[in-house]
């Protein structure tokens, strides 16, 4: 686990909140004895143990393991029993040690986080509160209250340490699935990238050796032609098939304005009418006509997203920009402009 990973997180922030209520159990118990209501050498190994288990906390970095919960919850009962049996009378007892768990407890459902811990950790606690009623000659209605507050804290305890992991469990995972994703786009843009080279590259040259009559041998310039068209059909450019209708339109519209628009579109791929209306809006606006390559393609990471790049020579269009449509501009004097378009299908 990373220092910076959100289960680490929510690890030390659960152990603030157990150092913030131990060391409210410890304030408790000074101010009992200061006040002279009781001084029984037993808040003395009370408020030892709690800081020493506090320290050890802070040194692993997170609060106490289940095993130190269970023994923890059958300290508390059995100071408390030593307590009860060494003062109890009639309707009173000396009740420190209730006083003591009343926060302490708290740190007993933030250490645990699961009811099959802190429920068995404060079961004896529980039993003591309730036989000091008998012990006093009190009627067990009357320890109620106790029992209560004494559950419903350790709950409290309990559900703020399952949301805190929970939270930081999802934070993980979010960040988790950021980092794949980027992954996955990352590696979707090299492979446009390379599909791009291909284009501008093999294939260009493939239709010029099978089209403009620098092959002679009419058998060896319709393979160059065939290779050609299996290699369009590999880079999705269709191969023949059926072409989106929006951005074969926008390819006749460039046509009529000067620019050279070469389209590579996958076989099927339905692209969302924002985007083809900023395409065409784009090469409306280039302010230096000539050929544009324009390359079409699905985004892998987000589902229902398409890609458009456009590249070209000359500085890129202004002015072109729609709402709807993320887009990014890159301009290096020298090389051209490369524009992406990125847009859902509805």
């Amino acid at each position: 686990m990373s220092l910076s990973s959100g289960a680490d997180a929510a690890e030390r922030w659960l152990l603030v909140a157990f150092t913030v209520v131990r060391a409210a159990a410890a304030v408790m118990v000074a101010a009992t004895a200061l006040s002279g209501e009781s001084r029984d050498w037993l808040m003395v190994v009370a408020v030892v143990e709690s800081a020493v288990l506090t320290g050890l906390s802070w040194r692993a970095g997170r609060v106490p393991p289940s095993w130190a919960v269970f023994a923890e919850g059958a300290l508390l009962a059995a100071m408390a029993l030593a307590v009860l049996v060494r003062t109890a009378r009639p309707h009173t007892w000396d009740n420190w040690p209730f006083d003591y768990a009343v926060p302490f407890v708290i740190g007993i459902g933030l250490s645990g986080g699961r009811w099959r811990v802190t429920l068995p950790a404060l079961a004896p606690v529980l039993a003591v509160v309730a036989a000091a009623s008998p012990m006093t000659g009190e009627p067990l209605g009357y320890a109620s209250f106790d029992l209560a507050t004494l559950t419903v804290n350790t709950a409290v305890g309990t559900l703020v340490a399952r949301a805190v992991r929970r939270r930081g469990g999802e934070a993980d995972a979010a960040r988790q699935e950021a980092v794949t994703t980027e992954a996955a786009a990352a590696a979707a843009r090299e492979r446009a990238a390379h599909a791009r080279v291909i284009h501008d590259q093999v294939l260009q040259t493939l239709e010029l050796l099978g089209h403009q009559g620098q092959v002679p041998e009419p058998a060896l310039r319709e393979q160059v032609r065939a290779e050609a068209g299996r290699l369009r059909a590999l880079i999705g450019s269709g191969g023949g098939a059926a072409v989106d209708e929006g951005m074969a339109a926008v390819v006749e519209h460039a046509r009529g304005l000067g620019v050279s628009a070469e389209l590579t579109l996958p076989d099927g791929l339905a692209v969302p009418q924002e985007i083809v209306t900023a395409v065409r809006d784009y090469l409306t606006a280039l302010p230096v006509r000539g050929r544009v390559v324009i390359f079409v393609e699905p985004v892998e990471a987000a589902a229902g997203t398409v890609l458009v790049t456009i590249t070209h020579a000359g500085p890129p269009a202004r002015g072109w920009e729609h709402p709807r449509v993320e887009s990014e501009v890159l301009f290096t004097p020298g090389e051209g402009s490369e524009v992406e378009l990125r847009a859902a299908r509805q």
